[in-house]
């Protein structure tokens, strides 16, 4: 009798550890892949951000306006004009 139970303790406890053991790899192989997943998606942002800076890099906004540019405020306006045009 003894060894019939224990056999049988014995199955059980093996069974219970493979189905452990079975979600354990499953929750590893997830975990992977969303590493995988959030490495990727982190150097397609990292790359696009650098081709960003490298096309806006030779880009000089301070440059003179060339044209017919006009100058928006005249050099006559008050510091109190610009401040409410600023602040409106």
């Amino acid at each position: 009798m003894y060894i019939i139970a224990s056999f049988w303790h014995i199955f059980l406890i093996q069974s219970m550890f493979r189905e452990r053991v079975k979600i354990l790899k499953f929750s590893i192989w997830k975990m992977c892949k969303v590493t995988i997943i959030f490495i990727c998606c982190t150097c397609l942002f990292y790359f696009g951000l650098r081709a960003m800076h490298e096309e806006y890099e030779q880009y000089h906004r301070y440059d003179q306006p060339e044209g017919p540019a006009v100058k928006v405020i005249g050099e006559q306006d008050r510091v109190i004009d610009r401040l409410y045009l600023f602040f409106k």
